[in-house]
């Protein structure tokens, strides 16, 4: 669910070209990889037990 909506931002702003901005305001949870400290945004379809589906924040 919220992967389709990255994805179709991902192509949006390669249509606009490198020197496009885009504003994004996201209202959820994050959760850091226990392991490596790299911070993830959490959507409702996600699980923070298994972050492979997360959208890492780096």
């Amino acid at each position: 669910m919220m992967n389709q909506k990255i994805d179709l931002i991902s192509k949006i702003v390669k249509k606009n070209g490198e020197d496009s901005e885009l504003i994004v305001y996201y209202a959820g949870h994050g959760y850091p990889d226990e392991l490596t400290k790299v911070p993830y945004l959490i959507p409702v379809d996600v699980s923070a037990s298994n972050l492979s589906s997360a959208i890492k924040v780096r």
